[in-house]
C-alpha cells in the first residue's frame, strides 16, 4: 500500500502488458491457492485485493494470456473478495464496447488521449 500512496501503478502499460503478469491477476491466483491450501489465512491476499482494486485496479483488463481476472476468479472470490467491486464501472463497459465493436477510436481529434489510453488497457 505504501508503493501505491507513492505513486505507483497498479495497471501495467499496454506496451509492457504482453511481457509481465498483471499485479491483481497474480494476486487473485495467490489468493485462490492459499484458499485452497490453507482455508481461513487468506485475509493477506485479500487485503493485496482490495488494496489494487481501491487504487485502480480493474477486473476486466486482459493479462498477457487474453484472461481477465473475472476470468480467473472462482465462484468463491466473485461472491467474495470482488463483490464490492461489482458491476463493473460505465468506464469500463464502454471501453469494453469500444474493443469489441471495433471502433475506431485513435483516428478522431475528439478523443481526449486520456480516454484513449482507457480504451487500450481493454484491448
Amino acid at each position: 500500500e505504501i508503493v501505491l500512496d507513492w505513486g505507483a501503478h497498479v495497471l501495467l502499460h499496454q506496451s509492457r502488458k504482453e511481457q509481465a503478469d498483471m499485479p491483481l491477476h497474480v494476486a487473485i491466483a495467490t489468493h485462490q491457492s492459499v484458499l485452497d491450501s490453507h482455508p481461513g489465512m487468506e485475509s493477506q491476499q485479500a487485503k493485496a485485493i482490495q488494496t489494487l482494486l481501491s487504487y485502480g485496479g480493474h477486473l476486466d483488463i486482459k493479462d498477457k494470456k487474453g484472461l481477465t481476472v473475472m476470468d480467473l476468479a472462482d465462484k468463491r472470490q466473485k461472491e467474495g473478495i470482488l463483490a464490492p467491486f461489482l458491476p463493473l464501472s460505465l468506464s469500463c463497459l464502454a471501453c469494453q464496447a469500444v474493443v469489441s465493436l471495433n471502433i475506431p477510436f485513435q483516428s478522431y481529434y475528439d478523443v481526449p488521449p486520456r480516454i484513449c489510453k482507457q480504451i487500450e488497457l481493454h484491448i
